[in-house]
């Protein structure tokens, strides 16, 4: 089925495959926004989980890792005083792991290879 977006104006008709992405890109958009006042927040649990639902709307955004990548750091730091259950350790391989995944899709997203090395460092 193709949308009849404009059609007899001018404008491309739009199909149902580009309409799914514009609304998924939608979605992952406004996860996003959800995500980051958490993390202003220091609710670094809440962002991952918003994080984590835009990451399964697509898995190929080198920000969304970055981004999640930076909840788990934060979340480590956060997680020191109870070193004994090894949570701290746990968070800061999941925020190695997203910067990793950052960098497989995007090399040139220099920032994470900074961050890449502060979770050790902090």
């Amino acid at each position: 089925m193709v949308l009849s977006l404009g059609i007899g104006c001018g404008q491309p008709v739009e199909s149902d495959a580009e309409a799914r992405d514009r609304l998924r890109q939608t979605e992952i958009d406004r996860l996003l926004l959800l995500g980051d006042p958490f993390m202003e927040g220091g609710q670094f649990q809440d962002a991952i989980g918003q994080y984590d639902r835009a990451i399964e709307l697509n898995p190929n955004l080198a920000e969304v890792y970055y981004r999640r990548g930076n909840a788990y750091r934060l979340l480590a730091m956060s997680q020191r005083p109870n070193e004994g259950d090894g949570a701290a350790v746990l968070s800061y391989e999941r925020a190695i792991a997203d910067y990793d995944e950052t960098l497989r899709l995007d090399p040139d997203l220099s920032w994470a290879y900074y961050m890449r090395g502060m979770p050790m460092v902090d």
